[in-house]
């Protein structure tokens, strides 16, 4: 009898041992997969910031944006002014833009790409009276370049649309003024100041 309890003893002490080492390997095995999922979401961060557009200077707050937008004036003059003023203060070199005027003398936008091969597709769009619909009439650029945009001869329908492509991400809106705020219209994902 006395040899059966040792052997349950022993028994007992090894099933103990070895449930209390795998938890343990269960435990580093856990903690080493944290570790690969930290690495690999670091080195996406890192990634983004060094793919970051050298015109993108803005402090968007860790927004996930893929763009900015700014409204740069009513008509050529103003544009002119606050142009030189933007660039100052953001560092954007002159002649950085590719200028993109649908109509002269009309809401000047500038729109910045946040990564390196970001594609920025502007095109005129129409209203459709039949339908009520904005409708695309024509290609006016394709660029990763910065872009400044004249549109919006009139006040309530907008001329153009801008479609943001980076990897597999798209936004299409249509940049204009809020008549209500006299504001930059908020797009989702468009990083604007306030």
């Amino acid at each position: 009898m006395k040899k059966y309890k040792s052997f349950v003893i022993l028994l007992v002490m090894s099933l103990l041992i070895g449930l209390t080492g795998c938890s343990s390997l269960e435990k580093k095995d856990k903690d080493t997969a944290r570790q690969e999922e930290l690495a690999v979401t670091e080195q996406g961060d890192a990634e983004e910031e060094t793919n970051l557009s050298p015109y993108y200077t803005f402090d968007d707050k860790g927004q996930d944006v893929l763009a900015a937008m700014f409204f740069l004036g009513g008509d050529n003059q103003e544009m002119n002014r606050n142009l030189k003023e933007f660039n100052k203060n953001h560092n954007i070199p002159d002649g950085s833009f590719q200028i993109v005027a649908e109509h002269d003398n009309c809401e000047w936008y500038a729109i910045i790409p946040k990564y390196i091969g970001t594609k920025l597709k502007v095109e005129q769009v129409n209203l459709n009276e039949e339908s009520g619909n904005l409708e695309v009439s024509n290609l006016l650029t394709e660029t990763e370049q910065p872009v400044l945009l004249c549109c919006n001869k009139s006040d309530i329908v907008p001329s153009a649309q801008v479609t943001i492509t980076y990897k597999e991400e798209i936004i299409t809106y249509n940049p204009f003024l809020s008549l209500e705020s006299g504001k930059l219209s908020k797009v989702e994902r468009v990083y604007t100041e306030e």
